[in-house]
């Protein structure tokens, strides 16, 4: 035979009507902020369409200075570059030859060979000191496009959520008002001992209980 057992759990008497007030505050809560955070997310998916192409293209812009920087374009890609050795070759020639000049040995085999040397080490100190420069510029480029990206994406996800910061809110609120309480029923099936037992003391009792002649 089964048998069936109820327990109730409610919070205290006293406190009952303060949580029934913060359930209705929270609903007065969600029902004047939701409709702000819904629009608020349209505004920001509005803002997301405006810049994401911008972003697009930053980010292919981004790819196409990687691809020049890796097939060696930017090697001779400054304009001004061939004027700053011309001046720079100008600058060596004078101070070589005036130092030459001076000790008398203006035009000898020593002179050529100096001269050679501190041209060539100015022209790939230049071009070196240019070229690392430009790369520079250029790795700071596709951060920032980069940053680009990821902060149009970052709008789309906070436009995503924003409508259920609201909803989250207000059901954690109920849960939490909720926690434990309730009404739970449990069944029980005694086993065949203790049928058996049952019966057994059935029986006594009615044996003990029968009139004695």
């Amino acid at each position: 035979m089964k048998s069936k057992t109820k327990t109730k759990n409610e919070p205290w008497k006293a406190a009952q009507p303060y949580i029934l007030k913060g359930l209705e505050q929270s609903s007065q809560v969600f029902d004047q902020q939701q409709p702000d955070l819904n629009r608020y997310s349209g505004m920001q998916r509005d803002t997301y369409g405006r810049v994401a192409p911008g972003a697009e293209q930053g980010i292919m812009g981004a790819q196409g200075v990687v691809n020049r920087n890796l097939s060696g374009a930017n090697l001779t890609g400054n304009p001004y570059l061939s004027g700053m050795l011309d001046r720079t070759r100008e600058s060596v020639i004078g101070n070589v030859n005036d130092q030459f000049g001076m000790a008398g040995r203006f035009g000898s085999g020593m002179h050529g060979a100096i001269l050679g040397r501190e041209l060539a080490a100015a022209e790939n100190q230049m071009r070196y000191g240019d070229y690392a420069q430009e790369r520079n510029y250029q790795q700071d480029a596709i951060g920032q496009a980069q940053s680009l990206m990821g902060g149009s994406q970052g709008m789309l996800n906070n436009a995503a959520e924003l409508p259920w910061i609201g909803v989250g809110a207000l059901n954690g609120n109920v849960r939490q008002a909720s926690n434990g309480y309730g009404t739970t029923t449990q069944s029980s099936n005694p086993g065949f001992g203790q049928m058996l037992m049952g019966a057994a003391a059935g029986g006594l009792n009615a044996y003990m209980g029968r009139p004695r002649g």
